[in-house]
């Protein structure tokens, strides 16, 4: 949703629209806030009715497109960046080597880049190939690596300490190709949002639509008993509404916190995403298979690490937002 904004802040007719509104005493704001309801409305069609398919294997080929998109896009703003660097003959501003005043920030920011070991199970029962899944895995997550460290170095050095909250609102905005890069990210959201929601859809419905709909066991002899329309829809409805909900709630989040976004994924993954990626795996191995004492120390390290880096970033991120 924020790309959006971005995206119609370039336009010259939303700057004469503004300056109308400004003419008339109405604030550009509520204009500002409308357009971006009705952009967010049109979006979250797409995405509920992306969410109600249940068999992910379905978007095998749109993960793979989308993942083509994102290298794209990491290309083109890393083209931009250095041709910043070139044109203004010098590194970005403000350049440290370690910013200490939003280092912990980072640090949950990071950590949420682990949200997506969610879908790793449901991603190898889908392969085609299990038995070289652990091999696929390793290949994904070093080539991620590479272009976190790549896109996000370069864009550094290009632009510093920037205030915004993504980089693409410092690109030249009547670049076609910046179009192209707010369109792919569009594109690959709608894309990946079906896989990286599953699994969330899945523990809740399992908590609330499997004991408000509980399977009847049939034994044998039974007569069938006619159904009415709830008995017949009522779970596969239920169902569609909450994956609406669940929408609905990341959209309003998104437009409602877009300009403390760095912060709310900082907290989000300090919260969340190290008891799911760091914490929770090393317990399971630690109580089902670590025998040896050299791999129950390995363990404890690394939960008491990771305890350290969850709450210590949770203090830091609030901290910096309300004190």
């Amino acid at each position: 949703m924020d790309l959006y904004l971005n995206y119609s802040e370039g336009k010259t007719s939303a700057e004469l629209e503004s300056e109308q509104l400004l003419d008339q005493d109405v604030r550009p704001e509520t204009i500002y806030s409308h357009n971006i309801w009705t952009f967010a409305i049109f979006i979250m069609a797409i995405l509920t009715m992306l969410a109600w398919v249940r068999n992910i294997a379905t978007f095998r080929f749109t993960f793979l497109f989308a993942n083509i998109l994102l290298v794209t896009m990491v290309v083109i703003v890393c083209c931009y960046s250095v041709k910043e660097v070139y044109s203004n003959g010098h590194l970005g501003p403000d350049i440290t080597l370690i910013n200490t005043s939003g280092m912990w920030t980072a640090l949950g920011f990071s950590i949420y880049t682990f949200e997506g070991i969610g879908i790793l199970m449901p991603c190898m029962a889908a392969c085609e190939c299990p038995d070289q899944f652990e091999e696929i895995w390793i290949y994904a997550v070093l080539t991620v690596i590479g272009a976190f460290f790549v896109y996000g170095s370069t864009s550094y050095l290009a632009y510093g300490n920037m205030k915004e909250q993504m980089v693409t609102q410092l690109l030249p905005k009547d670049d076609f190709l910046v179009k192209l890069l707010i369109l792919f990210m569009v594109l690959v959201l709608m894309f990946t949002y079906p896989l990286t929601i599953n699994p969330a859809n899945n523990v809740f419905e399992s908590y609330t639509l499997d004991k408000i709909f509980p399977p009847k066991k049939k034994h044998e002899g039974d007569l069938e008993e006619e159904k009415t329309f709830w008995q017949r829809n009522g779970k596969n409805l239920t169902r569609k509404f909450s994956r609406f909900m669940i929408c609905l709630s990341a959209a309003y989040l998104g437009i409602s916190l877009a300009s403390v976004l760095d912060k709310f994924i900082g907290l989000l993954g300090a919260v969340f995403c190290a008891p799911l990626a760091m914490i929770l795996p090393t317990l399971c191995h630690l109580k089902l298979l670590a025998n040896t004492r050299q791999e129950k120390v390995k363990d404890i390290v690394i939960i008491c690490a990771s305890l350290f880096v969850m709450v210590v970033c949770i203090v830091q991120t609030v901290s910096d937002e309300f004190m």
